[in-house]
């Protein structure tokens, strides 16, 4: 028993004295690299994308501050989807911390602890590169407030598959994912990118989105292959601004898909009726009087899509007729379609309604 302490009393010393030798050779070969440094930074030690290494203090900071002056015409680019938004780096009001960022690069192998220390100085001297940030303090608002601002041109709506008529073949077309922006992980995640990655160019940042899928995918629309319905009018006498109107609102229409036993209301999709909407002002039936109006001349798209949801078979839940005879349907299929059921199979509807001709 009194051996076998010995022996391990024996192992713990030689266990000392072996961690005591390489300790005091870790701190010989990096002392020896720190005062053969003298009152330089070490080499091989960049940041944003500047070699500082073998530079004084002072020297490294002079070479920021002109890194720093060269890149303010540099963009920071925002992403999300496809789309993205740029802006001037000198526009951003970055405060750069350049003193701070030397002294900490002056620091690198000569502080902390010796096993650290030794490491870095071991990479550093077989040629690795050591990175380390720009220290910066970051305008938080005021980034958030461009992130913001760029909503409107980053946000993207989800689209569904549509189903169009080319050649007189049924062709259906792909939709896309939506990307709603969510500014305040937005904020922290360009914050990240900046501290960390920046090197005095550009830097591209995609931004945090909630990503909003498709209902129906073009699989889903394979067999949508016959013609329900069709039914046409003819508006070739009217007004400049009327036509527009018909074109606008056909368009808002267009593509709109109804899976079964989903309803459809035409008015909806249309209003508002006004300039903000793509309308202009054209003869429109209040009553008995024709008064010019935003958006007259919808009528006209909501009863050629009413007399098209007809002869499809479609059941119409609501429907309102105009107040007045018009001349380009028979008398008996006037009207607007408020809402429009499918009842059994898919169908692709075209021009639809206005509650208020």
């Amino acid at each position: 028993m009194a051996k076998g302490k010995k022996l391990f009393v024996r192992i713990v010393i030689i266990f000392v004295v072996v961690i005591a030798v390489l300790a005091a050779g870790m701190w010989l070969y990096t002392s020896n690299t720190v005062n053969a440094a003298g009152d330089r930074i070490l080499s091989n030690i960049s940041t944003a994308g500047v070699d500082i290494g073998d530079m004084t203090v002072n020297e490294a900071a002079e070479a920021l501050e002109k890194k720093i002056a060269d890149s303010a015409s540099n963009d920071l680019i925002f992403k999300t989807g496809k789309k993205t938004t740029r802006h001037d780096w000198g526009s951003l009001d970055i405060d750069y911390n350049i003193d701070e960022t030397t002294d900490a690069a002056y620091d690198i192998g000569r502080s902390g602890n010796i096993l650290s220390r030794f490491l870095t100085v071991w990479k550093i001297n077989n040629g690795e590169e050591y990175g380390m940030p720009l220290m910066l303090d970051f305008p938080k608002e005021a980034i958030k407030k461009v992130i913001k601002d760029d909503i409107p041109d980053l946000n993207t709506i989800v689209r569904e598959p549509r189903i169009v008529q080319r050649n007189g073949k049924t062709v259906v077309i792909d939709g896309a994912s939506g990307h709603k922006i969510k500014p305040e992980k937005s904020v922290a995640k360009v914050k990240g990118a900046v501290e960390a990655d920046w090197d005095g160019s550009d830097i591209s940042v995609r931004l945090v989105s909630k990503v909003e899928k498709p209902e129906y995918t073009a699989k889903d629309l394979k067999n949508c292959t016959d013609v329900m319905g069709t039914y046409s009018t003819n508006y070739k006498y009217s007004t400049y601004n009327r036509c527009l109107n018909i074109a606008n609102g056909a368009d808002k229409i267009d593509g709109i898909i109804l899976a079964p036993g989903e309803t459809f209301s035409a008015h909806d999709v249309l209003a508002p009726f006004s300039a903000d909407n793509g309308y202009y002002t054209a003869t429109t039936i209040v009553g008995d009087e024709h008064i010019d109006d935003y958006g007259g001349g919808v009528c006209q798209v909501t009863t050629t899509l009413y007399n098209a949801a007809i002869r499809a078979e479609l059941k119409i839940d609501e429907r309102h007729s105009h107040s007045q005879t018009i001349s380009y349907v028979p008398l008996s299929t006037k009207g607007f379609p408020d809402a429009v059921s499918v009842l059994k199979q898919w169908s692709s509807l075209q021009p639809v309604q206005r509650k208020k001709s």
